[in-house]
């Protein structure tokens, strides 16, 4: 029998119906159906950005000890910290790779690394010396930084040093031998005038020249508190210059610092004096008592 026209139309699937059935049939043969959107989260945004804004949040820390083992209330903690944001800060904005001996030194201390050393200290004799007690604590001057023989060149000194100047105590930094030439000289000393404590820099073993030597000479006019410039193997060094044949503008520049710097470690060496005698002094009143 020959089917009325309008039967045929109602006998159609709707387009929904026949690619549900079409699903259905490739996921009976084994193949998986297509990927769901997630439902939006209460804040409005999706259940997938609220994952890559936590692992964004979490991914500061590779290498350092999550932000549970972090003791906040510690201050030297907080400004690791704050320290280490800085840098992984600024190597994005350079887009430069993060150095994971940098991460490293500045890795603010956490629980587990108290522990550690709590159970240090209690298997120590009483006969043991307080020099080798002191050896065994990593965080003894905060405020010292030494990245000796660490390879980081001009590209990493410029995010390096703007993470320390976040340290407004800082008060001696050690660069030997880090790769330095003039223009991360430059940088290290612009951003080291933000540090007012500052007393001691060593850039020795570093290739920097008349630049670096000018901006090291800035800095001493800036940092009234810099006494001591270890510039030893440098363009700062006397015997390198005359074996190297450098021009007489690095020579000008070293004879500047050492007139900048000379009356300072006089005055730092005779208020060590006054100290010393005031200390005898005390010994020996309380002995005559």
């Amino acid at each position: 029998e020959r089917r009325a026209p309008g039967a045929a139309c109602a006998e159609r699937r709707a387009p929904g119906a026949s690619r549900a059935l079409g699903w259905a049939g490739r996921t009976a043969r084994g193949a998986m159906p297509p990927k769901q959107k997630p439902p939006p989260a209460a804040g409005g945004h999706s259940v997938g950005a609220e994952v890559s804004m936590e692992t964004a949040t979490s991914s500061w820390a590779r290498g350092l000890p999550s932000p549970q083992d972090v003791d906040m209330s510690d201050p030297t903690a907080m400004l690791r910290c704050r320290q280490c944001a800085e840098y992984q800060k600024l190597c994005q904005e350079l887009r430069l790779r993060e150095n994971t001996a940098v991460l490293g030194k500045l890795a603010p201390p956490s629980a587990k690394d108290d522990d550690r050393m709590s159970s240090k200290f209690s298997n120590t004799s009483r006969r043991s010396s307080i020099a080798e007690v002191m050896s065994m604590c990593p965080n003894d001057r905060p405020h010292d930084y030494d990245f000796t023989s660490l390879y980081l060149g001009d590209k990493q000194l410029r995010p390096l040093a703007a993470a320390l100047a976040v340290d407004r105590q800082l008060v001696c930094l050690r660069l030997p031998g880090v790769g330095m030439f003039d223009s991360g000289m430059v940088a290290v000393c612009t951003i080291l005038k933000r540090s007012p404590q500052l007393e001691v820099l060593d850039v020795s073993g570093n290739r920097f020249s008349t630049l670096g030597a000018r901006a090291c000479v800035s800095l001493a006019e800036a940092s009234l508190k810099l006494r001591e410039v270890v510039a030893k193997d440098t363009a700062l060094d006397p015997d390198f210059a005359f074996k190297r044949g450098l021009p007489t503008t690095v020579t000008a520049a070293r004879l500047a610092l050492e007139a900048i710097l000379a009356p300072r470690k006089a005055a730092a060496a005779a208020a060590g004096l006054a100290e010393d005698d005031r200390g005898t002094g005390a010994g020996t009143t309380a002995k005559a008592a």
